[in-house]
């Protein structure tokens, strides 16, 4: 029920520069904590590799991330997923 109620509430928002984000609403009792580790371990183990590194390895060193965004994108994603889930 947590984790559907959470997917249900997601909201995407538009910020400067044409940034999308997607979160949860913007209200005290409002909570994205359960949906975000329910979807990094969708991806996990849609990659079928054994282990975070060997998962998003590729896309830390690929080349093609100039600015490192993401990588740093990626790097959040391991640190939110080792937190909560």
């Amino acid at each position: 029920m947590t984790l559907r109620s959470q997917l249900a509430a997601l909201e995407r928002r538009v910020g400067a520069g044409d940034r999308e984000t997607i979160s949860h609403p913007q209200h005290a009792s409002a909570h994205d904590d359960v949906a975000c580790a329910a979807c990094g371990a969708l991806v996990l183990a849609a990659t079928d590799k054994k282990s975070w590194i060997e998962a998003w390895g590729p896309v830390l060193d690929d080349g093609d991330d100039p600015d490192g965004t993401r990588a740093w994108r990626a790097f959040r994603l391991w640190q939110h997923i080792q937190r909560y889930g």
